[in-house]
């Protein structure tokens, strides 16, 4: 203790805070939630976008810039279709009907085949000479590591949440 204190005296803010992270909590608002988690998304996405730009040859965007905009741009066309693929299972699981069941699976094929090609052409549109993501398959692997880093930094957090 410094001269001059004493213990109820209120903390330095100079000082280091101690902390008790066994008991330390805070709160957040179901917005403030979202936005972090769509902030960091998109900064993955980012990341993401920029290795398979400086590693696939057929991946082409002309500047740091389009690239935020088109991870903007993947990451709400990726929430429609995985959006629309879930609604589809929802209603083909509340129904009945075994037509449905059976054709419940090729729907969800199709849902996410179809998907990425409205995804290829609508990136076309958008950016046009400035974004290139490849073929088909490009683009199946850009949303196969957008999501796996999506699903990775939800385990780290809840990890985090746990210890």
């Amino acid at each position: 203790m410094r001269r001059g204190t004493s213990a109820s005296s209120p903390r330095d803010p100079a000082e280091p805070a101690a902390r008790d992270t066994a008991t330390a909590t805070i709160s957040i608002t179901r917005k403030q939630a979202l936005f972090s988690e769509w902030a960091a998304f998109l900064l993955a996405d980012v990341v993401v976008l920029n290795l398979l730009v400086e590693f696939v040859p057929s991946i082409v965007i002309d500047s740091f810039y389009i690239s935020i905009l088109t991870a903007v741009f993947l990451r709400l066309l990726l929430e429609v279709a995985i959006q629309l693929e879930h609604r589809v299972a929802a209603y083909i699981r509340a129904r009945d009907s075994k037509t449905l069941r059976v054709l419940g699976p090729v729907a969800m094929f199709l849902i996410l085949f179809a998907s990425k090609l409205v995804i290829l052409e609508l990136v076309d549109i958008v950016f046009s000479n400035h974004v290139d993501l490849g073929g088909f398959f490009e683009i199946i692997a850009i949303a196969i590591a957008l999501m796996a880093v999506e699903h990775a930094l939800q385990w780290v957090f809840a990890w985090l949440g746990h210890h």
